[in-house]
C-alpha cells in the first residue's frame, strides 16, 4: 500500500527577508573593515609624500636663516683712508650651506679666514669667483687660513639665478653660506658693493675689508695678513 507522500517543507514566508537582511549587514561590515584600513594606511603616506616635498625644498635653498653673533660692523667706505673696523672683534656666523648643513664660524678658533661675499647677478663676483678657485687651485692659499663665500643678495628675477648651480658650474668647493631674504649677513660685516672681502686673522681680528675684484696678488696679500704674516 502506498504511504502517503509528505508534503515538501516550505519556508516560513518570515525567512527570506531576514536572511537578506544578515547578508546586507555582512556585506557593510566587510566594507568598513576594508574602508577602515584604508584610512589607516592614508596618512603614513601622505605624510611620506609631505616630507619629500619638504625635503626637495629645503635641498635647493638659495637663501637660509642666519645669525650674527657679536657686534656687526660698520658699513664700509672704500674712501675712509682708515677702515674703521679694522682692529675690531669680527662677528661670528651662525647659517647653512646649499646642502641644508648648519655651520658656525667661530672667528676666535684659531683659524685665519677670507670672507667673501657675491651675489649671483653681480658681473664683478661672476669673475671673480672662478679667480678664485684658480687661485686656490694653484696652491697660493696660505696655510691656516680659510676662505669662505657668502651667498647674499639673491633675486630669483636677476641673471645667473640660482647660486647653488653657479658656485657648482665654477667649481668652487669652499665653505659657502647662505645669506637670509634681507642679507643679514652682509649687513653685519658691513657690505656696500660686489664682490667684498673681510680679512680675519687668527685671533678673531678684523685686519682688512676691501671691495671689487681682486688680483691674484691681492688675493696673495689678504691671505697672508690673515695668516699673521
Amino acid at each position: 500500500m502506498n504511504q502517503p507522500s509528505k508534503p515538501d517543507r516550505v519556508a516560513p514566508p518570515w525567512l527570506f527577508p531576514v536572511v537578506a537582511l544578515g547578508v546586507i549587514a555582512i556585506a557593510i561590515v566587510v566594507a568598513l573593515v576594508v574602508a577602515g584600513g584604508a584610512d589607516d594606511e592614508q596618512p603614513d603616506n601622505a605624510s611620506d609624500q609631505v616630507d619629500a616635498g619638504n625635503e626637495i625644498s629645503a635641498s635647493s635653498a638659495e637663501v637660509g636663516p642666519v645669525a650674527v653673533i657679536g657686534d656687526p660692523l660698520p658699513t664700509f667706505d672704500s674712501d675712509d683712508s682708515v677702515d674703521a673696523a679694522v682692529g675690531s672683534p669680527s662677528p661670528g656666523i651662525e647659517a647653512t650651506t646649499f646642502s641644508g648643513e648648519a655651520v658656525t664660524v667661530d672667528p676666535a678658533d684659531g683659524t685665519g679666514r677670507m670672507i667673501g661675499f657675491f651675489a649671483h647677478w653681480c658681473p664683478h663676483c661672476q669673475r671673480e669667483v672662478p679667480t678664485v678657485v684658480d687661485w686656490i687651485d694653484a696652491g697660493r692659499l696660505a696655510d691656516g687660513v680659510e676662505v669662505v663665500a657668502v651667498s647674499t643678495s639673491v633675486d630669483s628675477g636677476a641673471p645667473n639665478y640660482p647660486p647653488s648651480e653657479w658656485f657648482a658650474r665654477e667649481g668652487f668647493e669652499e665653505l659657502t653660506l647662505l645669506d637670509d631674504e634681507v642679507s643679514s649677513l652682509a649687513e653685519g660685516f658691513g657690505l656696500s658693493g660686489f664682490p667684498y672681502w673681510v680679512i680675519i686673522d687668527t685671533e678673531g681680528t678684523v685686519v682688512k675689508r676691501t671691495s671689487g675684484e681682486q688680483t691674484p696678488e691681492q688675493l696673495d696679500e689678504m691671505a697672508a695678513i690673515a695668516a699673521g704674516a
